[in-house]
């Protein structure tokens, strides 16, 4: 799967809580607009004009939510 990006915020003097780091975990599986379009019939540049999405991510089978929270929770460490 490919590498969590993360984010580190600088550090302030606060009082409560705060977020000291943030990490995102993306599948590794990309699903361009080229089958969905075909499948709907329409040119993919439409669905581009229409939602600003060139691309997707999926899971495979298999992978859950959970893995891709654990492995972002980890890049957070």
């Amino acid at each position: 799967m490919e590498t969590p990006r993360t984010f580190k915020p600088p550090r302030r003097a606060a009082r409560g809580a705060a977020l000291s780091h943030v990490a995102v975990a993306l599948p590794e599986t990309r699903v361009a607009n080229e089958p969905i379009a075909a499948r709907l019939g329409v040119d993919p540049s439409w669905i581009v004009s229409r939602t600003g999405i060139e691309e997707r991510r999926a899971v495979q089978p298999g992978d859950t939510l959970a893995d891709l929270a654990a492995r972002a929770g980890q890049a957070t460490l």
